[in-house]
């Protein structure tokens, strides 16, 4: 990290702060996706604590804040608070489980071959994506940092909001997109390791990871309890499009299934 390279004003925008939502006797961690942030998560994580547990959302490291500041992460930054947040809810908890959505899906994966949660749920892990040019990222991060590219805003009352997509969403960020790619390598490795009782939630209407990624987690998880559910109407944040109260149902019965508070 160039730590002067980070500019002096910058600052944690609202829409992406960590939240912590005390609850119950057992934790569910739950983690945002490259370039996201955690408002994308309440929503889901607002619902998993109405049903008696504790909710810790994590703003990952160069999230929320500036592209300049992101330039500055990397996949290894990512994954080392994924570790301590983890760590921090078994200290007080009796159980913990991991949820993740596309990058935090791979970072929930890679926690649960690691540590043993009482439940994992993966929306979206972007074990594959639908774009041939990922697999080349570690290379081309040699030669290239960023390319720009045209971006459509998604909520445009919020001026925050806006701010953290023009600022993250204007660029193809190679070297942290290549970082993304080790950590897919890296949950497919660990799949045959999870032992946890683990949930994917898929869309047919995601254009970034494909429905291929459920047949992979099935073909290699080591957990013998394990389950996959394809969505019809849902872009690739699961947890906050058209079937977001479809995706939280889904998790709290699978919570409750196998880590009851």
């Amino acid at each position: 990290m160039h730590l002067f390279e980070i500019p002096k004003d910058t600052m944690i925008r609202p829409p992406a702060v960590s939240r912590l939502m005390p609850g119950g006797d057992c934790a569910v961690l739950i983690l945002h996706g490259y370039t996201g942030n955690t408002g994308e998560l309440a929503y889901l994580g607002e619902r998993i604590n109405q049903a008696g547990y504790t909710v810790f959302i994590p703003r990952l490291p160069g999230h929320g804040t500036n592209g300049a500041d992101f330039a500055q992460t990397t996949e290894t930054d990512w994954l080392r608070a994924t570790v301590d947040s983890y760590l921090e809810l078994q200290r007080t908890h009796e159980r913990v489980a991991v949820c993740g959505l596309s990058m935090g899906g791979l970072l929930a994966l890679l926690l649960a071959a690691r540590f043993d949660p009482a439940a994992a749920v993966a929306l979206a892990p972007a074990l594959r994506v639908n774009n041939r040019l990922f697999s080349f990222t570690p290379l081309v991060r040699l030669f290239i940092r960023k390319l720009s590219k045209p971006y459509t805003p998604r909520d445009e009352d919020d001026p925050d909001l806006l701010f953290l997509q023009r600022e993250y969403w204007s660029y193809h960020w190679i070297p942290q997109i290549a970082g993304v790619y080790r950590l897919a390598q890296e949950a497919r490795r660990a799949l045959p390791r999870i032992k946890a009782p683990t949930l994917t939630i898929l869309s047919e209407a995601d254009q970034t990871v494909p429905l291929s990624v459920g047949s992979l987690i099935e073909s290699r998880i080591g957990a013998e309890i394990h389950h996959n559910v394809v969505l019809t109407e849902s872009g690739h944040v699961l947890s906050n499009d058209l079937e977001r109260d479809t995706v939280a149902d889904l998790t709290i019965e699978w919570l409750q299934r196998h880590s009851a508070p």
